[in-house]
């Protein structure tokens, strides 16, 4: 009796093993990130965010794509699902840093995730505040800050060259200042007095930028040292 017993617990031992591997062997293997993180800047402020950066793919012919998707609780979750597909059967194997951006209104202190064709995927972000001002408004922003008129975003990257005459002596001429910015995606030029080579204002996608002022003026005593420029954006009609 006692050796039946034993020998029923080894079947069912064996048994219970059996299925085991069985199911281990149906299972299907954890799916492998096509990238590892997405890393950029995530502006955001008064409810409203934008992230802008790049995520690094195997090859230059992957199309990267992304929205966000806002998740409740609290605090709140947004989830950006990155979608990665490849339009070449044949490519060059080299490592490619696709650009993304996408913007959506949610809390400020909403916790962000983030999956690239379902799978997770970290994010390596630099936090910045978004500072919004209302289009057809003057407004004044120093060297190497932000401000956000809608989607635009314009940088102030420095001033090029400044020949005005300085307010403490008499000169023949008034001279000029150019200011170099960035506007969204494009790098331009504004000038004061503006020329016809470089003009006071320009059109950046739906967006009229127009310098009003460089300051402070020069004095011929003392370098100046930080510039601070007052800009007005406006809305462009582009059916007009």
């Amino acid at each position: 009796m006692n050796k039946k017993i034993v020998v029923g617990i080894v079947v069912l031992i064996l048994g219970s093993v059996g299925v085991w591997f069985i199911w281990r062997g149906k299972q299907k293997p954890s799916p492998i990130a096509l990238a590892q993180k997405a890393v950029g800047t995530h502006y955001a402020g008064g409810g409203s965010h934008v992230i802008e950066g790049t995520v690094t793919l195997p090859n230059p012919c992957y199309t990267l794509m992304v929205t966000a998707e806002k998740k409740g609780g609290s605090p709140e979750q947004v989830l950006l699902q990155f979608s990665a597909q490849q339009t070449a059967d044949a490519c060059v194997q080299v490592e490619h840093d696709a650009p993304f951006r996408v913007s959506f209104e949610a809390a400020d202190d909403a916790v962000l995730s983030a999956v690239i064709n379902e799978v997770p995927m970290a994010l390596e972000l630099e936090r910045k505040l978004r500072v919004s001002v209302d289009a057809g408004e003057e407004f004044i922003i120093a060297q190497s800050e932000d401000r956000w008129v809608e989607d635009l975003k314009i940088t102030f990257l420095g001033v090029e060259d400044d020949n005005r005459c300085p307010v403490d002596v008499q000169c023949i001429q008034a001279g000029w200042v150019t200011a170099r910015f960035q506007a969204g995606t494009e790098e331009i030029l504004l000038r004061l007095p503006g020329d016809a080579s470089i003009p006071n204002a320009a059109v950046a996608g739906s967006y009229i930028i127009t310098v009003v002022d460089i300051a402070p003026h020069p004095k011929s005593t003392e370098p100046i040292k930080q510039y601070t420029a007052t800009l007005r954006i406006e809305i462009y009609d582009l059916k007009g």
